[in-house]
């Protein structure tokens, strides 16, 4: 006798079962789901997980807001680039992430928009710096740098907060 489980389709198993008997291993439905998903090529529904329920975590949010913007600015669409950026920076700040890596990378995006797309000079100084005093060490994104853009980036600095002086 051979043993098989039910997963797929109650079809499917009336057909093995003409065949040959077979004995039906009841399964959880997540686990008939997962096999079902894993049948026909649906990876999202292989594991019930807050993925798979359509919720994402802010950090892949601002990812993935900072990749349409760098796509608005490779297709020279700034404005569209600025949304998605002051997207990306206000989900940030809902999320307690104003001092995070990824924040620092989206205001060097911020002030590639405003430099390129708007030649908006100080906007830019204030977002790099920005960018610079979240991560000191942080770069400009290789595929959206420029020499102009290089040196407006390197104008940017980060002086460390001077304390008052003491009264003598």
């Amino acid at each position: 006798m051979r043993v098989a489980s039910c997963l797929a389709t109650p079809r499917a198993c009336a057909r093995t079962q003409a065949r040959r008997p077979l004995v039906v291993v009841a399964v959880s439905r997540v686990a008939r789901l997962a096999a079902f998903a894993a049948c026909i090529g649906l990876a999202a529904f292989a594991a019930p997980s807050a993925l798979a329920k359509g919720k994402k975590n802010p950090r892949d949010k601002i990812i993935e807001l900072n990749k349409k913007a760098l796509e608005g600015y490779a297709t020279e669409n700034y404005d569209e680039a600025l949304d998605f950026l002051a997207s990306a920076l206000k989900m940030a700040r809902e999320a307690g992430m104003d001092d995070d890596k990824l924040n620092a990378r989206t205001y060097v995006h911020l002030g590639a928009v405003y430099w390129t797309g708007f030649r908006n000079n100080e906007k830019a100084l204030e977002c790099f710096t920005q960018a610079k005093q979240i991560r000191p060490d942080i770069q400009l994104t290789p595929a959206i740098e420029t020499p102009e853009l290089r040196t407006m980036f390197e104008l940017a600095t980060v002086e460390p907060e001077k304390e008052p002086l003491a009264p003598k």
